[in-house]
């Protein structure tokens, strides 16, 4: 094999988390490397073996199993002998890639320093090669790591093509290679960075076949799509503008069809998320899209996100026809003063008329809010907590904030004596190991969330609000493919 990529275990480790999903980013890389000949494989190392062990959930102290999961992700490290890194020891030994890459989180490092530990004892002379979010950011210190051999900063298509045919073909110098970062002579070097893809179309579709694991993969998450790069905005605890660009690029109608069609034909994928910042900033775009599904007949259902501030009745009904059954809302916060200090640039009295359009147009409504901002105060939290109960969103999350390089607010954190540096990203303890809190006490902080958290969850776990989460892709299907959920309900009652 040419190349091998590799999904860091996190959520694996720690014993606790979503299902996981297909990593779309790797997808792309591999699509445009196989595109240009090179022999590429996926490894998804956060699929869970029957080895895998969930921890115990106990939703009256969802905190603390928080924290418990990271000890458990730090004393998973620590042992070679863990089933994890025996995985993924036989898979490099049978595989024999020529270059492997990483794609990582900030809170993956330590994963991901220890799968590039085992490539360097058993493949020596194999390059190691990360690249995302983290390594874009923290350049430097992930060069400092000696397994790492190279770093590919920013949008990574073209950049990892130019540099597999450097490292395996010879034919290319990585001095000249654009977005590329490396060590000489025991300094690290920074090329210029590379300029973005000016058209998403030229990129192919992400190649899910190209899974090692597909066997354990869950088909439902291969449905995991983007329609556009970019984020105009400047939420101070997101990185996403520094990642992708301000500027937004949009991929075609045509593509996102033809992807779409592709998946229902091939994995028989009905249920889509289109994991975009704002899926609605384009309202032509959104617009042409819903209108392609409908004349195509596509019948498959989607999930996304937007703000409140792109969002209008008509179109609502639009997406609704064309298959949409959630659409999440990043709120953050209830309190005016937080709201402005985290660049959030809503208008908080518009957004429980945008909670009753998307209810009103039969789409089951998620409300996100995050708290434990720095300068956050318990008048901010009490706002918070004010609107998440007055709001009638079919479901509500509560997130708490952690600073993540790339961020403006990591900047704030740093500067504020919350954080020192250099940081150890392999060993990041997140809430409620640590809080990064300036402006009240870690004991009122922890006694608010912890009462807010709870109302959240029996306010979730209402039957009524159970029902008005899943009603509108019952509705649809009823409506547009009553024999596919007539087989998912079987499906279903064959395994309770």
């Amino acid at each position: 094999m040419d190349v091998l990529l590799i999904k860091p275990p996190y959520t694996r480790l720690r014993a606790a988390g979503q299902a996981p999903t297909f990593p779309l980013g790797l997808g792309y890389i591999a699509a445009a490397l196989e595109q240009n000949g090179f022999q590429t494989g996926i490894y998804n190392a956060e699929i869970p073996s029957p080895e895998d062990k969930p921890l115990a959930i106990d939703k009256k102290s969802v905190f603390d199993q928080r924290s418990r999961g990271h000890r458990r992700y730090q004393e998973v490290l620590k042992q070679d002998n863990f089933h994890v890194w025996k995985e993924i020891a036989d898979l490099l030994r049978s595989t024999r890639p020529g270059l492997v890459g990483l794609s990582l989180l900030t809170v993956e490092a330590g994963a991901a320093r220890k799968v590039s530990a085992l490539v360097r004892e058993i493949l020596p002379e194999t390059p190691v090669v990360w690249g995302g979010v983290h390594p874009t950011f923290c350049t430097g210190d992930c060069l400092r790591y000696p397994e790492v051999d190279y770093v590919i900063r920013g949008e990574g298509e073209e950049i990892a093509v130019a540099l597999s045919r450097a490292l395996i073909s010879g034919k290319n110098s990585i001095t000249q290679l654009k977005g590329v970062s490396f060590k000489e002579n025991g300094q690290i070097r920074h090329n210029p960075p590379a300029e973005p893809m000016e058209s998403l179309d030229r990129y192919p579709v992400p190649a899910r076949h190209l899974l090692l694991n597909m066997n354990k993969q869950q088909v439902s998450s291969l449905g995991g799509m983007i329609l556009s790069r970019g984020c105009p905005w400047s939420c101070s605890f997101c990185s996403s503008p520094q990642f992708w660009g301000r500027r937004v690029r949009f991929r075609s109608t045509r593509a996102i069809l033809r992807e779409m069609s592709g998946l229902i034909e091939e994995y028989g994928i009905r249920s889509f998320t289109f994991w975009d910042d704002s899926c609605t900033l384009n309202r032509k775009s959104m617009a042409a899209l819903c209108r392609g599904i409908l004349d195509r007949k596509i019948k498959a259902t989607w999930k996304t996100a937007t703000r409140i501030d792109l969002l209008d009745r008509d179109m609502l009904a639009l997406m609704r026809n064309a298959g949409c059954i959630q659409l999440q809302l990043g709120i953050e916060s209830g309190s005016p003063n937080m709201s402005k200090q985290i660049c959030k640039e809503i208008d908080l009295s518009r957004v429980p008329d945008a909670l009753q359009q998307i209810n009103e147009a039969g789409i089951a409504s998620g409300a996100f809010f995050m708290a434990g901002f720095p300068e956050e105060t318990e008048e901010d939290l009490e706002l918070t907590f004010r609107m998440i109960r007055e709001l009638k969103s079919t479901e509500t999350v509560l997130n708490i904030f952690d600073p993540m390089p790339g961020s403006p607010i990591f900047r704030q954190v740093l500067d504020l004596g919350l954080l020192q540096e250099p940081v150890d990203w392999c060993d990041f303890p997140l809430w409620p190991d640590r809080d990064f809190l300036s402006a009240m006490s870690r004991e009122a902080f922890d006694d608010r969330v912890e009462k807010i958290s709870a109302w959240i969850f029996q306010y979730n776990a209402r039957p009524i609000n159970f029902f008005r989460r899943i009603k509108p892709e019952l509705s649809y299907f009823i409506k547009n493919d009553p024999l596919y959920l007539a087989g998912r309900i079987r499906r279903f009652l064959s395994h309770a």
